[in-house]
C-alpha cells in the first residue's frame, strides 16, 4: 500500500506527502517533469529512529544505498529532458564517526550517484 499523508490532484499538477520510496513506486514510468528535494545530508539528520528514515544510517555507505533506491526511482518517473533538484550542503566530518575532523563532499557524491542512475548533470545555483 502506498504511503501517502495527503495529495493535491488537479488537471496541471499533483503534489504527494509521504514516504517518498512508498510514493514513487506508485508512480507510473516518465510522468514526472520536476523534484525539487533536501536530503537528509548522510547522518546529519535523523528525523525519526524508524528504518524508514533515509537519515538514519550507521555509515556514508548505507546513506547512498538507500539514497541510491531513492535515486533510481526518480529516474524512472522523470520525464526525459526534465529536472531533478536538490538541496544540499557538504557536510563535516567528525573524528568520532569518521576518523579525521574535515568536510565531505555531498554535493559531489550526489552529483555522481544520480548520474549512475542515467541523470546529467545540469548546473547548480
Amino acid at each position: 500500500m502506498v504511503y501517502v499523508i495527503r495529495q493535491a490532484i488537479t488537471d496541471h499538477y499533483a503534489l504527494y506527502q509521504g514516504d517518498s520510496v512508498e510514493v514513487l513506486r506508485g508512480i507510473p514510468d516518465g510522468t514526472v517533469d520536476l523534484t525539487v528535494s533536501s536530503p537528509p545530508f548522510q547522518s546529519l539528520y535523523v528525523y525519526s529512529a524508524s528504518e524508514r528514515d533515509i537519515g538514519n544510517c550507521k555509515s556514508v555507505d548505507e546513506f547512498m544505498e538507500h539514497l541510491a533506491y531513492l535515486a533510481s526511482e526518480l529516474y524512472r518517473v522523470t520525464r526525459t529532458g526534465r529536472l531533478c533538484a536538490f538541496h544540499c550542503a557538504q557536510v563535516p566530518a567528525m573524528l568520532e564517526r569518521d576518523g579525521y575532523i574535515g568536510m565531505k563532499d555531498l554535493r559531489g557524491d550526489l552529483i555522481r550517484l544520480f548520474q549512475s542512475v542515467g541523470f546529467i548533470y545540469h548546473s547548480e545555483v
